[in-house]
């Protein structure tokens, strides 16, 4: 991972239920999260990081994200696309999917369940940022 990454956040509302920042610098995101504080509780927001990577159509990965991967199975090569959630778990940004898989067929049958975003790699072409939690929940089922 990048350790000169840009330093992003989307704070999302739960009381609007939008997302009611998302600043490309650090202070357009402080003017815009100092506007919105005057009249948000803060128990209403919950805050989601920038991991400092894009998916395989330059899309920003954040916290939050619900990410599509493409595997191989290790048997027939056959590929398929299990669908996981962002998080930051262990001091790392992490992918996890919504269904484990611990058959030989999967493409890492031991662990393959949890990624960090550091062994993806930079502009990951296995990737794809295909909604978040809060406004695609469907995508999690």
């Amino acid at each position: 991972m990048n350790m000169n990454r840009e330093i992003k956040f989307r704070v999302w509302c739960k009381k609007r239920e939008y997302y009611v920042v998302q600043g490309n610098s650090l202070s357009d995101f402080f003017d815009d999260f100092l506007a919105y504080r005057t009249y948000l509780n803060d128990k209403d927001l919950i805050w989601e990081q920038y991991t400092g990577l894009k998916d395989k159509n330059g899309v920003e990965v954040y916290e939050g994200d619900i990410v599509e991967n493409k595997w191989e199975s290790r048997k027939s090569a056959t590929p398929y696309y299990p669908k996981g959630v962002i998080k930051f778990e262990y001091a790392a940004f992490v992918w996890i999917p919504f269904e484990e898989r611990n058959d030989d067929e999967s493409y890492d049958s031991v662990n393959w369940w949890k990624i960090s975003l550091k062994q993806q790699g930079e502009g990951s072409e296995c990737m794809e940022v295909v909604g978040n939690t809060f406004e695609n929940p469907d995508l999690m089922e």
